[in-house]
């Protein structure tokens, strides 16, 4: 996963607003089990 994380760390960087979006995509990503509910 630390590839991944570099990833999402470059496209952070790259754009702030897709970041965060990246990172609740990525909560579920990295947490399938957990149901998107508890924002």
């Amino acid at each position: 996963m630390g590839e991944v994380a570099k990833v999402w760390v470059k496209l952070a960087k790259v754009t702030p607003k897709v970041a965060k979006d990246s990172q609740i995509l990525a909560k579920d990503y990295v947490n399938p089990q957990k149901q998107p509910s508890n924002t």
